[in-house]
Parts: structure tokens; C-alpha cells; sequence
């Protein structure tokens, strides 16, 4: 249900709040926490809520006070053995901070296989895809120059390297190029960004 701003009557709104606080005679609410002393790690928590409602201000009610009450506890021991057991760690890895650039995903993500020196055409569809992603091979010491053309409208290239970290980026709108020297050699993935309707051409020319 789509609801107007105009639509919200203040004056129920407050009527409202004030019956919910008529209600509620009584409310409790705490936290517990099981912390090992070896080995500094949260083992169990456990919260317990209660709230007593009293309906007996309304005219003609003869209804008793009600408690409700809810209590949850959860218990954290071995939930590394339980749930991760089958997990064999990477031998190497980086630190979560330092995977902001990384591009996540799989071959099922490419759109096509970008050869240098061929210029291939796509485009952005407002709404529906506003990303395409392309591969393309390079050597290592290899300089390409990534150009793109537009019907009008500004894209953002991102390119990253084998290892999947982003090596460059540049905004069609302030630029005419994106220039690169290879560090390594494999696939590198190019990706095309826009947020509405755009047609374009690009292509990777050799330096």
C-alpha cells in the first residue's frame, strides 16, 4: 500500500501513541553475555524481554493485565568446529580491507572476449543492465590504449587485472582514453558502466 505523506492524519498518529502508552504499564528488557576468561571470546548471550499490557482503561473492558514475555539464548561454543569444519582455510590471503578493490564474481559475468585492435559495440540499459564486463588478454609489459565512444551519454571504464584487483579506471566524460601497461600476463576484465540509456563502441589499441 503506497501511502502519501498528505495522507497521515497527525492527530490519529498521536491518538494512537497515547493509547500504546495507556496500555503499557509496565516493560523489562536484558542482556547477558558469557565472555571466557582464557580466551577472551563470547561463548553464550541471552536476552529476556517481558511488557504488561492493561486494557482496563477503556470503557466497558474486563480484561485482566497481560504479561508478555519472550526469552532467547544462544549458545556460541565449538560453532567454529560445527559450522566450519569443512573449510580448509587459503594458504595465502589478504585482509578485508584490503579487498575493497577486488572484482567478485566468474567466466558466467563476461560478455564477450575483447581482441586488441577490434572495436566491438554493446549498450546500457537504464533500470535493467547498467554494467557490462569484458575480457581481454595482454602480455606482460604490453602499453593498450582502451578507448570508447558514446551516443551522447558519459560511462566509467574500470579494468582489472588477472588477480581480479582493479589496475585503472578513467570517466569517459573527462577523458578520451585509458592508457595501461601490463604487469603481468592473462585475462583482464574490462568493465563498462553507465546509469541510463547508452550506446557505444569500444576498442583496446595497442601503444
Amino acid at each position: 500500500m503506497d501511502i502519501e505523506p498528505g495522507d497521515i492524519n497527525p492527530q490519529l498518529v498521536q491518538l494512537g501513541l497515547t493509547a500504546i502508552a495507556l496500555a503499557v504499564k509496565d516493560g523489562t528488557y536484558t542482556w547477558e553475555q558469557w565472555v571466557g576468561l582464557d580466551d577472551g571470546y563470547l561463548h553464550k548471550f541471552a536476552t529476556a524481554s517481558a511488557i504488561t499490557l492493561d486494557m482496563g482503561y477503556l470503557p466497558d473492558a474486563d480484561t485482566e493485565p497481560i504479561t508478555v514475555a519472550a526469552n532467547v539464548s544462544v549458545t556460541l561454543d565449538n560453532i567454529n568446529g560445527d559450522i566450519f569444519a569443512d573449510v580448509e582455510p587459503p594458504a595465502a590471503f589478504l585482509p578485508l580491507d584490503d579487498s575493497d578493490d577486488f572484482l567478485v564474481g566468474g567466466e558466467s559475468m563476461i560478455d564477450a572476449q575483447l581482441e586488441v585492435g577490434q572495436a566491438f559495440s554493446g549498450a546500457l540499459t537504464e533500470g535493467d543492465d547498467e554494467t557490462d564486463m569484458y575480457g581481454v588478454t595482454l602480455s606482460t609489459g604490453q602499453t593498450v590504449s582502451i578507448e570508447i565512444t558514446t551516443d551522447g551519454g558519459s560511462t566509467t571504464l574500470e579494468l582489472y587485472g588477472p588477480d581480479g584487483f582493479s589496475v585503472a579506471w578513467f570517466d569517459s566524460y573527462s577523458a578520451d582514453a585509458l592508457e595501461y601497461t601490463a604487469e603481468q600476463e592473462g585475462r583482464y576484465m574490462l568493465v563498462v558502466e553507465g546509469y541510463w540509456d547508452i550506446k557505444y563502441e569500444v576498442i583496446v589499441r595497442l601503444k
